[in-house]
């Protein structure tokens, strides 16, 4: 099983889609998936971008989806880096980093209608403060 990955990236949206598609295909040189996953800004229409892709790569399955980057901003991923990072030194703060990450992202995805994600993520922030809790509780205990 062989796995090749291509990029493109401009600031200026759908208009280009079908550029950045060509240079795709270009990156590929020849070679000919079977199964190509693409990923896109929220700024493409889904539609026309799958279509795109499909006519690019004919013989192939094509998938497609937005990021969570795109639907969060990297805001949202930064501050998961830095709580991951206070995970790592066993600090109780990072729950509060945490549940900051998890109600932005719960907001930004009622915003964009996607409720069962969002709902998820709310779940996460009632698990944030539990965690919280119960750590700051082990922390007073154990001192």
């Amino acid at each position: 099983m062989r796995f090749k990955t291509a990029f493109a990236q401009t600031p200026d949206g759908n208009p280009a889609a079908n550029a950045r598609v060509r240079k795709i295909r270009e990156d590929f040189s020849g070679a000919e998936p079977v199964f190509v996953v693409f990923f896109a800004a929220t700024d493409y229409d889904p539609d026309i971008l799958a279509a795109e892709m499909h006519d690019a790569f004919p013989g192939a399955v094509t998938m497609g989806c937005t990021t969570a980057g795109e639907a969060c901003g990297s805001l949202v991923l930064k501050a998961s880096v830095v709580a991951m990072w206070m995970l790592s030194r066993k600090m109780v703060e990072q729950w509060l980093v945490w549940l900051a990450v998890d109600v932005v992202t719960c907001g930004l995805y009622i915003y964009k209608d996607i409720p069962l994600t969002a709902g998820l993520y709310g779940l996460y922030s009632v698990l944030a403060v539990m965690g919280y809790l119960r750590w700051k509780k082990l922390v007073i205990r154990n001192s």
